[in-house]
């Protein structure tokens, strides 16, 4: 029985109809995995990166630890101060044995009213003209050195006198620096009695400035 031209059409319009509802199946199966693969790598994603802010927080945690570990050994093994706090002994005194060790020869020079000024000294034998040569040891006073120059210089013996020193070496540059170290008085005790040229940093070489001044 030939196949009228209705039923030909109508059964093409039914295999299209299936061929569509395939079509919208598989692009609904097709969109589904493409969704679950998005989902899964986003997932994934989001897992690695927790894994890594969970090994950083990890790896800055046992830094910070190690750190106070390493901290607390230095406060542990911190070597103590070579003097404890609080009030010190007095060092051991310098004493030099006279009797076998020879004085230091040591150039004196003495001005009324003030210091000589660094220029006056030039350390190639312009030195003012009021020096004078006395021997000593370093652990010598301010106070024998006093009574030393008092046996140079008429000046020194009246009373009521102030006598103030000063060692003039040269400085960085080369040049005469006075610095006053300590003063004694004539005819009383001071502080400054009793310090010795060791004590003051005396180096041989340098030479003593004495300014004598009336005593207030």
């Amino acid at each position: 029985m030939e196949e009228t031209r209705g039923e030909k059409r109508e059964r093409d319009e039914r295999r299209d109809d299936r061929d569509n509802k395939r079509e919208r199946t598989d692009d609904r199966r097709g969109g589904k995995d493409r969704d679950d693969r998005r989902d899964r790598d986003q997932g994934r994603e989001e897992r690695r990166e927790r894994d890594i802010d969970r090994k950083e927080r990890g790896g800055e945690e046992k830094r910070d630890d190690r750190r106070g570990e390493r901290r607390d050994d230095r406060i542990e093994n911190r070597r103590p101060d070579r003097r404890p706090p609080g009030p010190h002994p007095p060092t051991k005194p310098y004493i030099v044995d006279r009797e076998k060790t020879c004085p230091l020869l040591l150039r004196v020079f003495c001005h009324k009213g003030s210091f000589h000024r660094g220029e006056d000294f030039s350390f190639n034998g312009k030195e003012p003209s009021d020096g004078s040569n006395i021997y000593t040891w370093r652990d010598a006073t301010l106070r024998e050195l006093t009574d030393l120059v008092k046996e140079v210089n008429p000046e020194a013996n009246r009373k009521n006198v102030l006598l103030k020193f000063a060692f003039v070496y040269p400085d960085k540059r080369g040049k005469p620096f006075v610095k006053e170290v300590g003063q004694v008085f004539s005819s009383k005790k001071g502080e400054d009695d009793l310090k010795t040229l060791h004590e003051l940093h005396f180096e041989v070489g340098d030479f003593l400035d004495v300014a004598i001044l009336n005593a207030p």
